[in-house]
């Protein structure tokens, strides 16, 4: 196996983003997205452990361009 595809990155826009790096991007309050989570307008969260969260940052992206085209 060439070495160079053993290690590939994951894009920037598809890495994992933590709740404060969200908060940056997102202009609502923590209740306020998970409120829109629940009801499915928003981005849906990878558990990383039972007691961590992530999400994906083109994920996030894309749900805040939706919002301005709106």
């Amino acid at each position: 196996m060439n070495q160079s595809n053993r290690h590939t990155s994951t894009p920037p826009a598809d890495r994992l983003i933590y709740w404060p790096e969200v908060a940056n991007i997102v202009p609502l309050s923590r209740v306020s997205v998970w409120k829109l989570r629940r009801s499915g307008d928003f981005p849906r969260p990878v558990r990383l452990t039972t007691n961590r969260i992530a999400w994906r940052s083109s994920e996030v992206q894309d749900w805040v361009a939706s919002r301005q085209r709106a």
